[in-house]
């Protein structure tokens, strides 16, 4: 299916779509996402910007980034997503972590764009990891933000790890320069993938949240997209490279790294609840 015929469908129909794609291979910890270097980055982002406390996963997939929470602290964990084979995927990795957690964890399967069964201010923290990239229109992703805002209690931080159209022609304005294809918004595999445009999102989040922190993963993108396919021209890069891993190293070690452009499909959003 291309972006065409994808968007030729219904909501609920595009929605079955990624439902259908997401519904093997649950007990990968990477099935939702391939960069696995910059999965961890982003974990990484999530986790130091989340504290002991309630917190909500839109979009948990099969918990990997949940169990890393609780993992690391003694955080109360609970996980949405609206695939049954993920939700199992869920429990089968929480078994395989069952002696590492510090945390408590639990999973519900549900729709992300309405949350009936959370109340008002029931969490210290929600967070999404590329859940709302894949929702089928930009009027479901505003939906789920206003969701977040509502389940949140006063003061409570939404941690938004998602898709950026900005960054990405950052990054692609970069790779042209050194004579790199730009990289496409929608792969063939991802035709649903919805970015959000930084603007419009700062617009619809103002009466909502205050902006406290944003981080964009450039030191990984600048070496992994812009380095590695230089070095290996006329070879195809591998997310799996050597020098991938370097490069999730010295992002780790140099955290503070926007000077680099702000490059990158990618970016984590720290916000708090007005």
């Amino acid at each position: 299916m291309d972006r065409k015929q994808y968007e030729s469908l219904s909501i609920e129909d595009r929605a079955k779509v990624v439902k259908e794609k997401y519904s093997c291979e649950a007990t990968d910890p990477y099935v939702t996402s391939r960069d696995f270097n910059l999965r961890e980055l982003e974990i990484d982002f999530i986790i130091n910007n989340v504290s002991e406390g309630r917190i909500l996963d839109l979009g948990c997939g099969n918990g990997y980034t949940d169990l890393r929470i609780a993992e690391t602290m003694a955080a109360k964990v609970t996980g949405i997503d609206f695939s049954e084979t993920m939700i199992e995927g869920c429990y089968y990795l929480a078994n395989q972590y069952k002696y590492k957690l510090l945390g408590a964890v639990d999973f519900v399967l549900g729709d992300i764009r309405n949350l009936p069964q959370f109340s008002n201010g029931r969490f210290d923290y929600v967070i999404s990891e590329r859940g709302l990239l894949n929702l089928p229109s930009r009027e479901c992703q505003f939906k789920t933000i206003k969701e977040a805002h509502r389940v949140l209690r006063p003061g409570g931080k939404y941690i938004m790890v998602e898709g950026t159209l900005d960054g990405l022609a950052r990054l692609n304005a970069l790779r042209v320069k050194f004579g790199l294809e730009p990289v496409e918004d929608k792969s063939a595999d991802h035709v649903w993938s919805r970015k959000f445009d930084e603007r419009e999102l700062k617009d619809f989040l103002e009466p909502y949240f205050r902006m406290v922190y944003r981080k964009y993963f450039s030191m990984y993108c600048f070496i992994s997209k812009v380095i590695h396919p230089l070095l290996i021209a006329p070879e195809s890069p591998k997310f799996e490279a050597k020098i991938n891993n370097i490069a999730k190293r010295m992002a780790l070690a140099f955290p503070y790294s926007e000077d680099l452009g702000n490059i990158g499909q990618i970016c984590g959003w720290v916000l708090e609840k007005k």
